[in-house]
């Protein structure tokens, strides 16, 4: 499981430069006219968000998970505060993009709020996305990684909605590496954790679309 939780952090890193090159373009049709199927790093053009950043680039989610796996690395478990520390030092003098939750939650670091209170109310889930590094190191432990999954998204992103995903996200990977298939793992996890969750519905309404064309059921559900 060890070189399947390093390939899972390698990948999520992979992942995140991939995704550069069309982040945040919503319009699944922009996309495909104008990039086709994204199987290469691209760079970002001069009117994105990351117009600083070249190919290859990490996203700013992927800019915070290296912070994280640079802390995990550091400390050799999941330190909150250590996290905290290197996660504010990283936009003392950054040059990509800053985004609203991350604006809020500095704001209430300099209002003297901690790190246990200081993140943001949104609910967007690029909290959530900083996880592997998290999974990889609490991998034996499933109590222990629900308990830092959760408290390094809400860092940043307190919306408990969020906070949830983060949870699902990680028991879910966590479950896959220790060789249950991924749907399986999806399936049982909500039954046994979060059958009366918000979770749940997403959960049936995504299974019940797996056999649909992925673009028009994106678009169903809403691109953002």
């Amino acid at each position: 499981m060890s070189d399947k939780g390093k390939s899972m952090v390698m990948a999520a890193f992979v992942g995140d430069a991939l995704a550069l090159g069309v982040h945040w373009i919503y319009e699944t049709e922009k996309i495909l006219n104008n990039f086709g199927r994204v199987d290469t790093y691209l760079k970002p053009g001069p009117d994105s968000y990351h117009p600083t950043k070249g190919k290859g680039d990490f996203t700013h989610y992927g800019d915070q998970s290296f912070v994280l796996l640079e802390s995990i690395a550091a400390k050799k478990k999941f330190d909150l505060y250590d996290f905290s520390d290197r996660w504010r030092a990283l936009f003392d003098d950054y040059t990509g993009y800053v985004d609203q939750a991350t604006r809020a939650t500095l704001a209430d670091y300099a209002a003297g709020k901690t790190a246990e209170t200081a993140g943001s109310t949104s609910d967007d889930l690029a909290g959530a996305s900083r996880l592997a590094p998290v999974v990889y190191v609490d991998r034996q432990d499933s109590v222990k990684l629900e308990k830092d999954a959760r408290a390094q998204t809400a860092m940043t992103h307190k919306d408990h909605l969020t906070v949830d995903g983060a949870a699902f996200f990680a028991l879910v990977a966590q479950l896959v590496l220790m060789g249950t298939p991924p749907i399986e793992a999806v399936k049982r996890l909500t039954k046994e954790r979060f059958n009366d969750t918000a979770l749940s519905k997403w959960v049936s309404l995504g299974l019940a679309s797996k056999a649909e064309e992925s673009v028009s059921v994106i678009v169903n559900f809403g691109q953002t």
